[in-house]
């Protein structure tokens, strides 16, 4: 048994149970080969400095760059902050990503350019998961309905509805009518207002149902 505790290949094997799928793919490779080449633990402690290293680089190099961000969004309005944005995205680390596409986003929606937003809606949705996801579709879907590509959010809205969780009901539906009235598709709007008025607890339920009246009295 404790000759077993200074073999290599033990050694060996309990690094490798350490090394996550967050170390970059080279120091893997070398991981990898290490039990073949049968290195010795000083190399192994050698090579899990180096791996603590480049995490400690990782860590300072986002804390920088969540400084840099901070320091756009501080000092920079309107089409002057997505410049700014859009000059820092491409070197951005991948755990700001997401951050900086939704800034972009917003703040293409701010300066009405809906197309842009339209695009960095439709990033962020394909570089998250879970809620984020969801929120990010319906910001597409909300921006190309004000860049008059309204069919276009319906097909996604309703594609959407079918995934979405519970909680999102109420939104998802509530945009797809819109986009649907919007597309000039009553059926579809009228589909979506019904289905908003048996949520309960909905605000604007004068409002919702007077829809529902105007797209029956219009069919």
């Amino acid at each position: 048994m404790e000759e077993n505790k200074t073999k290599p290949g033990v050694v060996l094997e309990r690094f490798q149970d350490v090394v996550n799928r967050d170390t970059p793919g080279i120091l893997q490779k070398i991981v990898a080969n290490l039990k073949p080449l049968l290195i010795g633990a000083a190399v192994i402690v050698a090579i899990a400095a180096g791996i603590a290293g480049y995490r400690m680089i990782q860590a300072r190099n986002l804390a920088s760059a969540q400084e840099a961000l901070g320091s756009i969004l501080a000092g920079n309005t309107g089409k002057e902050k997505v410049a700014a944005l859009e000059k820092f995205l491409p070197g951005a680390p991948s755990g700001l990503r997401s951050a900086v596409l939704f800034e972009l986003a917003g703040a293409s929606m701010n300066l009405k350019d809906f197309d842009k937003a339209a695009g960095y809606w439709a990033d962020l949705a394909a570089h998250s998961d879970g809620d984020e996801r969801v929120v990010a579709k319906l910001g597409r879907a909300h921006a190309l309905t004000r860049a008059g590509k309204a069919a276009e959010a319906v097909k996604e809205l309703e594609a959407l509805k079918q995934d979405a969780p519970e909680a999102f009901a109420v939104p998802v539906t509530r945009q797809l009518a819109l986009a649907a009235e919007a597309a000039g598709d009553r059926q579809a709007a009228l589909a979506a207002y019904e289905a908003l008025a048996k949520f309960e607890n909905i605000g604007d339920r004068p409002f919702i149902e007077s829809k529902i009246a105007q797209l029956k009295a219009a069919k």
